[in-house]
């Protein structure tokens, strides 16, 4: 059903709104193949699930204001913590061997966010477009290789639309 991630050749691709006008489901795709998708369940406690070709991963919402995740496998064995911080700005990503990634905003004035590694740099960049739903991601080096990728797309997906929905929600 999904394309395997590490067969893409693109170093960009689109989150795209998938099924009805009314869904909330986001799907990544190259235009040419479908990568997972992002979907949402529940009114009131959202039940998030991301399908991907190899994986099926949860995002379990958890703190007092539940503004953090546990991300965990079919297995239900935790994978990944997400601690937004107090504003909601950042966001660090902790895998259970110790490794980091940052989440963030690096300008309040543009709608692009950036996952960031301690070691090598930006890693991905994600990039809302303006009158659309739209977001387009690029890939800063070509890893290829690396299973987290998309897991880290799809969390920043879903943390911008968190955003989305907050920014409609004071409006």
């Amino acid at each position: 059903m999904y394309q395997e991630f590490s067969k893409r050749t693109a170093l960009e691709l689109r989150a795209v709104r998938s099924g009805n006008w009314l869904s909330r489901n986001m799907e990544i795709t190259d235009d040419l193949y479908s990568y997972g998708k992002l979907s949402y369940s529940g009114l009131f406690k959202h039940d998030i699930v991301v399908e991907t070709s190899g994986q099926k991963w949860r995002f379990i919402a958890s703190g007092a204001w539940r503004k953090d995740l546990e991300i965990v496998d079919e297995n239900d064995t935790t994978v990944a913590f997400l601690s937004t911080s107090w504003w909601g700005m950042k966001s660090t990503l902790t895998f259970p061997d110790g490794k980091t990634m940052q989440f963030s905003r690096p300008s309040a004035w543009k709608n692009r966010f950036v996952w960031t590694d301690p070691a090598r740099g930006e890693v991905m960049e994600l990039d809302g477009k303006a009158f659309t739903r739209d977001v387009v991601i690029t890939f800063k080096d070509d890893l290829k290789n690396n299973p987290w990728l998309l897991l880290l797309a799809f969390l920043g997906l879903h943390r911008i639309m968190v955003a989305r929905r907050q920014a409609a929600a004071s409006t």
